[in-house]
């Protein structure tokens, strides 16, 4: 059955859906990050490199502590309340755009609300990737900026697409019945 709404909605709908439960994985992963890393450096340090059972080179462990770098204290507790915002940030991201896609009149500005939201977190969690990490935090910080720029450009589609569609119906008048 084909549907009735602009092809923008559409579009903008299903990439809103598919983004948000994208965002609700990355909200998990900036959660668990910091348990993460800890594994990892402890599975890093057990591997030995040879049958012998030798560590790895110096090298190879100063390339492995200098990308990881040493999180501040404050990026455990700074990690999860930003995972529990993206949370809820992407959980309406879903819900928006949802309604988007059901034509409610107040999907649009729900909808672009929650974008700006998004993208505002995204450059957040961004810095404190940036400022908390060396190479490691760069290449999720980098990472993170791609869906700003998604976010912005779904943003630019809401804000200069024909919000018709959007509208609620009006209620005839009984003079325009009787015409």
């Amino acid at each position: 059955m084909p549907s009735n709404n602009p092809k923008w909605v559409t579009v903008v709908g299903v990439l809103g859906i598919i983004f948000g439960l994208a965002g609700l994985i990355g909200a998990a992963q900036m959660m668990s990050m910091p348990k993460m890393m800890e594994m990892q450096k402890a599975m890093f340090k057990a591997i030995p490199t040879d049958a012998a059972g030798n560590p790895p080179p110096r090298e190879m462990q100063e390339f492995f502590e200098s990308f990881w770098g040493t999180p501040p204290p404050w990026f455990q507790p700074a990690a999860i309340v930003l995972g529990l915002v993206a949370l809820i940030v992407n959980g309406l991201y879903i819900f928006a755009a949802i309604a988007l896609l059901q034509l409610k009149p107040f999907a649009v500005k729900l909808f672009g609300a929650v974008l700006i939201t998004s993208m505002i977190l995204a450059l957040v969690r961004s810095a404190v990737l940036a400022i908390s990490f060396s190479m490691f935090g760069m290449t999720f910080a980098v990472g993170g900026l791609v869906g700003l720029v998604m976010d912005g450009v779904l943003l630019a589609v809401l804000l200069t697409s024909d919000k018709s569609a959007m509208q609620p119906p009006q209620p005839m008048n009984r003079l325009d019945v009787v015409q």
